[in-house]
């Protein structure tokens, strides 16, 4: 199991650095998992004028030959910007600068997804098997660390290589499906409020236990596990209701990780109302969650670094 007292951003450290996130809790991979969206579409109208003459006598129009018309050859847009290489038909990942310590070594990623995508039908990408090389090594990555606040930005952990790397490539991806569900509880107050594991069923023979649950005025921890599907990743939300059903406040993500063997992770949360904490009003807890599960599917993509 990860050590979840990894500070995140050293754990995401990478030399680009996005504007932080604000999007709506509805994700579709979308939340997710959610990504740089490069669209661009233009159009046009052509509007044909009739006009009528007004006169006693109609007049015989003189024969015209239409002189031909050269349309020029509209050229291809590719679908992703240079220096991004595809991993599927919607989303494409660029490599930035690893970043060496001692036991371990990280490789971080931007993505992007399609230019004519729309990012809500772009299934939030479930992580991935990487192999990196160097001269005399070849190593796979161990886990994908993902930020819930910048949903196009993610890292492939490695143990530590010595040498120069010579190549990255993607050799297992992982495809699936998303589940967005909810269960509600009366609020217990602060610390670990509920009985554990709170069990949520996926769909398709899979389900989710929320194995852990602490809650305090600014910061909150899930651990979760997944049972009936190879692979899994979960965003949860945790939103506090008073009586007349207005909302308190919630907790937000604010980073997880994802330990493919054996299907389990945690997600962390802080409380978005800032310094000012107001829980004592709540009579209601909702988890809200956003899972996806999925299959792995063998490739060999190589991905040029930088």
């Amino acid at each position: 199991m990860t050590d979840p007292s990894y500070d995140l951003a050293d754990i995401l450290r990478s030399p680009l650095e996005p504007e932080r996130d604000e999007r709506p809790r509805s994700r579709g991979w979308g939340a997710t998992l959610a990504a740089f969206v490069l669209a661009a579409a233009a159009t046009a109208a052509v509007v044909l004028a009739l006009g009528r003459g007004e006169g006693a006598e109609p007049v015989a129009a003189a024969p015209t030959t239409a002189a031909p018309t050269t349309v020029a050859a509209v050229e291809s847009r590719p679908a992703f910007p240079a220096g991004y290489t595809a991993i599927d038909d919607l989303v494409a990942v660029r490599p930035e600068e690893p970043q060496r310590e001692d036991d371990r070594l990280l490789v971080p990623f931007t993505m992007v997804v399609a230019r004519d995508a729309v990012v809500g039908d772009v299934a939030r990408p479930l992580g991935g098997v990487w192999e990196l090389r160097t001269a005399g090594d070849a190593v796979l990555s161990r886990r994908i660390v993902f930020d819930a606040r910048r949903p196009s930005v993610f890292a492939a952990e490695f143990p530590t290589v010595e040498g120069e790397i010579e190549s990255l490539m993607l050799v297992e991806r992982w495809e699936g499906r998303q589940v967005a569900t909810a269960v509600e509880f009366p609020w217990p107050g602060l610390g670990n409020p509920l009985p554990t594991p709170v069990v949520i069923d996926l769909g398709e023979g899979a389900s989710l236990s929320l194995t852990h649950i602490a809650l305090g005025n600014f910061f909150g921890q899930v651990r979760w596990r997944l049972s009936g599907a190879p692979y899994g990743l979960t965003d949860i939300e945790i939103r506090l209701y008073r009586d007349d059903g207005t909302t308190v406040g919630e907790y937000v993500p604010v980073g997880s990780s994802l330990d493919p063997q054996p299907r389990q992770g945690f997600t962390n949360l802080t409380w978005a109302r800032g310094i000012r904490a107001e829980q004592d009003d709540a009579a209601t807890l909702k988890i809200a969650v956003d899972a996806w599960t999925g299959t792995e599917v063998r490739v060999d993509i190589p991905v040029p670094l930088p």
